[in-house]
């Protein structure tokens, strides 16, 4: 616990309904909140609803107001190019008017090339705020900026999800791949070909996941789904983070585009297969010392993957220690540092910032 309570405000992604970013909030708010502090989310009531005993807000002056300190994250703050430049500025703008110091968490980047900070003077105002206290990233890179506000590297946070939310594997007595592809390129050739093994064979039932929540239609055409639920998959939706992710842990092996899909699974001891996804998903696995289990939208790569999957579903235990690779066991317990480091910096607020005697949440 820390030495007293504190009012702590949480921002990040979570008004897109997407299923990474939604698991990352109800993680960092249930530690917070378990640590004692008052919670509120930068989101919609959905996600207090599913979190409990947090507070919502769509309001930043209200979220920042009072607040002792606002975590960030965690979630791709150092894309190149990701949608989040403007609101990125906005917050750095809002905790200079409310003084509210910032700390960061298991924030991202695309792993590959240098951070393009001149295209993003938004969060290039973040993170040169006099407000951050520092924070933790999950991107293993080399970068003055970075450097000089202390952000330290951990493995991804979300490599903690299934303790962090009390959800162990439990597959079920038939096999079953998860699958989670794009509509285009190879990902239609790959899911529809599982398919037609799995028909054939009888080894094994595909289930397609659809990460986007369902009141967040126009980003549904970003996942292949519908025409393979078409085929015989069964459909798995996003409703919810907590029912989504047992659903997970019911599954075989996971093949995914979807980086926080894939690590969520791969949290609970589930076989996760990175099947396009670009730099994100691929820095991941090379992280891990594990490039052999992430695979580009080649034609070649789709006759890989499939050789795979159908050999794990046949003999899942000879085969788990390639798909499960060593460094994720020495991940997933140092992806802790993330919590920690949080946690002491939070500490540190509540010993030295005055109590705002009055200030309700």
């Amino acid at each position: 616990m820390s030495p007293r309570s504190l009012n702590i405000a949480l921002w990040g992604w979570y008004q897109a309904g997407n299923y990474g970013d939604d698991l990352m909030a109800l993680m960092v708010a249930g530690a917070l909140r378990d640590h004692g502090h008052r919670v509120t989310l930068f989101a919609e009531s959905r996600l207090a609803q599913e979190a409990g005993g947090v507070a919502t807000t769509r309001s930043l002056n209200e979220l920042l107001h009072g607040a002792d300190l606002c975590v960030v994250g965690g979630g791709g703050l150092l894309i190149n190019g990701a949608a989040c430049e403007t609101s990125a500025g906005e917050l750095a703008g809002a905790a200079a008017r409310h003084n509210v110091p910032l700390w960061l968490t298991s924030v991202g980047a695309d792993g590959v090339g240098a951070i393009d900070w001149d295209s993003m003077p938004g969060r290039r105002a973040l993170l040169e705020s006099p407000h951050l206290l520092g924070g933790t990233i999950r991107t293993r890179m080399e970068d003055r900026l970075l450097e000089s506000r202390g952000l330290r590297y951990y493995p991804d946070i979300v490599l903690r999800a299934g303790s962090s939310l009390g959800i162990e594997r439990r597959p079920t007595g038939r096999a079953t791949i998860g699958i989670n592809v794009p509509p285009w390129g190879r990902g239609r050739m790959l899911a529809k070909t599982l398919l037609d093994v799995a028909r054939t064979t009888g080894a094994f039932d595909v289930a397609c996941l659809q990460t986007a929540h369902p009141d967040y239609p126009a980003t549904h055409g970003h996942e292949l789904v519908e025409p393979l639920v078409g085929m015989g998959a069964r459909k798995v939706q996003f409703e919810s983070v907590r029912g989504f992710l047992e659903e997970v842990a019911t599954m075989s092996a996971i093949v995914s585009f979807k980086l926080h899909l894939g690590v969520s699974a791969l949290s609970m001891g589930t076989p996760f297969i990175g099947f396009g996804g670009g730099p994100k998903v691929q820095s991941f696995f090379q992280a891990l010392g594990a490039s052999s289990c992430y695979y580009g939208c080649r034609g070649r790569d789709v006759a890989a993957v499939l050789t795979k999957l159908a050999a794990h579903a046949a003999a899942p235990q000879r085969l788990k220690p390639s798909l499960k690779p060593r460094g994720a066991y020495v991940a997933i317990e140092q992806a802790k540092g993330h919590f920690d480091e949080m946690h002491k910096a939070i500490d540190r607020v509540a010993e030295t910032r005055p109590v705002c005697e009055g200030v309700a949440r």
